[in-house]
């Protein structure tokens, strides 16, 4: 019987010591068992680890019958482990029908076991209590030097994700442009997550059923842009309509996902993460990442991660999107003010100028019937004539001006200033349309960017009919129902199709509806116009009052 002594512990707890310079825990596992089945003159050893995930490792040679046994013992410890910490085990052995003897022993950190060894020692080996003890403090500095090598490289890992984290908030806030922003997002979700491929997809703002695939990261990411998808579909529908995080490691036993997509592209999804993208508890979209790089599949650590991401990204998108709707709002001011001016240009060039044009050539004809001494009748009625265009010069300067600053607006309210507006219209004979006014005497004043609003809608309305309608009657009506004011503009001039005009509207260049029902929405009002070929054009606007009161500017 082979009683050698094992050696002096000094050299294998020197190597063991080497493994804190390992980064790879299974590395370090795998390198440490070898030396303690050396140091035991084992013929096979095996290891379990139970770490987040559990490491199993086997060395040289073991029959079936040893396997038997060590499966065994490896579960009984890891269905223990699960119920909570255990603080001591029992070293145990086991003899084979071979002769050989299974000897198991506790890897044991510094508070509680972590895992177990296994030696198969030969048949003519046998350990005494010395020996038992080396092999067991051994164990016990592996069990502790393993469990603050998987604290190093956790805590290692969770410093570079914070610092990848702070790289990732400075890049998503310094990008305002939306595409490179959610192709960004797309990178450094895969590259966090050390990921096959990534997408990120946003709710449908025509449409809250469906997801559009924005941008995909990885292969065969052409094939799913702007790819639709009802919210009623897949994991990442379902994340989307509850909100909730899924983590599926074996998609397919998930009744929840659709294979629909990687038949579409041909790729294979082994493993997925998907969380929702909240702006103030409201899902804009879902970000999601498949196929980790290893065999394990995606964790709590990675849903932490790709959530912190999702919620920063999600903000990212938004300021993004705010900074391109002031743009474009700043776009269509300037447009707006361009058609201002050109409408300014018109009026003054086929009114005020027209007139000044005519005084010119009517005080010249005077001025030759004066020289050639003609009848002073005549004179006098040239006179007349020019004093007549002078005031209507002036009629149309001073609606000009009404027009651009209504005073009346802000010193007597909107129903005074809708008077004193249509008298100036009516009072312009040039003009066939006799435009009348029923509004209540007894109304309160609103808040002044109600009023603003309100009258910059009817001008809008009641010039479009002057001008293009043919009408002979406009009617602008204001009345309140409830909680709410009513203004209505009818004319019953040409109309139009409204849906050919609308649908024209991007290259027509014309403003006229549009901000209508801009101006509208910036009170909150609801704008809505009606009109047919031959029956005359009727805009209405709904305003709540509650929100219109001088105290609620």
């Amino acid at each position: 019987m082979n009683m050698n002594p094992l050696p002096a512990l000094d050299a294998p707890i020197a190597d063991l010591l080497l493994l804190l310079r390992q980064r790879d825990l299974p590395t370090a596992l795998r390198a440490a068992l070898a030396r303690i089945m050396e140091a035991g003159n084992a013929e096979g050893a095996s290891l379990c680890f139970a770490a987040r995930r559990p490491i199993q490792l086997r060395l040289g040679h073991l029959p079936a019958a040893a396997l038997t046994t060590i499966e065994q013992w490896e579960h009984s410890l890891l269905s223990r482990l699960e119920q909570g910490p255990l603080y001591a085990e029992i070293t145990s052995q086991a003899a084979l029908p071979s002769g050989h003897m299974l000897v198991k022993m506790p890897l044991s950190g510094p508070d509680t076991v972590v895992g177990n060894v296994v030696l198969l020692l030969p048949p003519d080996q046998q350990l005494n209590e010395y020996q038992f003890d080396a092999l067991r403090t051994l164990c016990h500095v592996t069990g502790n030097l393993v469990s603050l090598l998987q604290d190093l490289t956790l805590t290692q890992q969770r410093l570079e994700r914070l610092g990848l984290l702070y790289e990732i908030g400075q890049a998503l806030a310094s990008e305002l442009d939306l595409q490179q922003l959610l192709r960004t997002t797309m990178q450094l979700a895969a590259d966090v997550m050390n990921a096959q491929a990534s997408s990120l997809m946003l709710v449908d703002p025509t449409d809250s059923n469906y997801l559009i695939f924005e941008i995909a990261h990885g292969v065969k990411r052409d094939q799913l842009k702007r790819y639709r998808m009802p919210t009623t579909q897949g994991i990442a529908g379902w994340v989307a309509t509850h909100a909730q995080t899924v983590i599926a490691n074996q998609p397919d036993n998930d009744p929840r996902f659709n294979r629909k997509v990687d038949l579409r592209t041909g790729f294979l999804t082994r493993n997925i993460i998907c969380v929702p993208m909240q702006i103030k508890g409201i899902v804009i979209g879902v970000l999601q990442v498949l196929n980790k790089a290893n065999d394990e599949g995606f964790d709590d650590e990675d849903q932490e991660l790709l959530l912190t991401l999702a919620s920063q990204g999600a903000v990212a998108i938004e300021n993004a999107r705010l900074y391109r709707n002031l743009r474009e709002e700043r776009d269509r001011i300037i447009q707006a003010q361009e058609e201002v001016r050109k409408e300014l240009a018109r009026n003054l060039h086929d009114g005020t100028v027209q007139i000044l044009a005519a005084i010119s050539m009517s005080l010249e004809h005077a001025r030759r019937l004066i020289d050639r001494k003609h009848d002073p009748e005549m004179v006098i009625q040239e006179l007349n004539d020019i004093a007549e265009l002078n005031n209507r010069a002036i009629r149309e300067s001073r609606t000009l001006l009404f027009e651009l600053r209504p005073v009346v607006l802000e010193t007597q309210g909107l129903g005074p200033a809708l008077e004193a507006y249509i008298e100036r219209l009516n009072k312009d004979k040039g003009k066939a349309a006799e435009v009348t006014l029923d509004f209540p005497q007894d109304m309160p004043r609103l808040s002044g960017k109600v009023e603003r609003t309100l009258f910059a809608i009817v001008q809008e309305a009641v010039g479009n009919a002057r001008k293009h309608a043919k009408a002979v009657e406009i009617a602008v009506k204001g009345r309140t129902q409830g909680e709410y004011l009513y203004m209505v503009i009818q004319d019953d001039g040409a109309g139009f199709d409204l849906d050919k005009v609308q649908a024209k509207y991007e290259t027509s260049g014309s403003l006229g509806l549009i901000n209508m029902r801009e101006r509208a929405e910036l009170i909150d009002a609801e704008w809505r116009m009606a009109s047919e070929p031959g029956k005359g054009t009727r805009v209405t606007v709904r305003v709540p009052l509650a929100e219109t009161r001088p105290e609620a500017i």
